[in-house]
């Protein structure tokens, strides 16, 4: 079989969409065979669905994935596995020992949402969140922030503090605001917010 895994920052993409490379790996009789790194393109999900098929990829796991290109992936045989975050080599071993754990149940992989958090660094799910919602998005102040957060089509921020004018221009711009402690693990952060476990600022 091959595994195909897109790939951001060295860990499972969040969303299919937004991969910047892509992992195929060969496996045969429990055990990892062979392994090829290709840079992603933009294109559509159906054409890169396509493209996978055409390289030979049999299972294909990722984070977010719309539900409704799943009909497509299953014509052309390549089985979805959704739901996973973390360091793209590590979900590898698991796969292959068949202990891939049980799917994060995100709000954006189920309707689409786009979430920000602002985290100290860029190593994408293995980061900490930065408790400066203004600084952390490095536009100098929350306002800034906000606009482009709409820039980018967010539509949940997740972050430790927000201030009064931030909180202000995010709610205009209808995007909700989810508090979270510093210091903590992006990927363990996400699986809170997918649980309901994390307050909403009003």
């Amino acid at each position: 079989m091959r595994l195909a895994i897109p790939i951001s920052f060295s860990c499972v993409a969040p969303r299919f969409s937004v991969a910047e490379s892509l992992l195929l790996v060969d496996i045969a009789d429990d055990r990892r065979l062979d392994s090829e790194w290709l840079i992603t393109s933009p294109g559509t999900a159906t054409g890169s669905l396509r493209d996978m098929a055409r390289r030979g990829t049999t299972h294909l796991l990722c984070g977010g994935f719309n539900r409704r290109y799943l009909p497509t992936a299953s014509a052309l045989g390549i089985a979805v596995i959704w739901g996973q975050a973390g360091p793209a080599e590590e979900l590898v071993e698991r796969f292959v020992l068949g202990d891939l754990p049980e799917p994060i149940n995100l709000p954006e992989l189920r309707m689409n949402h786009r979430i920000a958090i602002t985290v100290t660094d860029e190593r994408g799910l293995d980061g900490v969140t930065d408790p400066r919602f203004g600084r952390a998005a490095g536009q100098g102040g929350g306002t800034g922030a906000a606009a482009l957060m709409a820039k980018h089509g967010v539509t949940d921020v997740i972050s430790g503090h927000f201030g009064p004018k931030a909180a202000k221009a995010l709610e205009g711009l209808e995007i909700a605001m989810w508090l979270v402690e510093g210091g903590a693990a992006v990927s363990a952060v996400l699986r809170r917010h997918g649980s309901g476990e994390l307050p909403r600022q009003h």
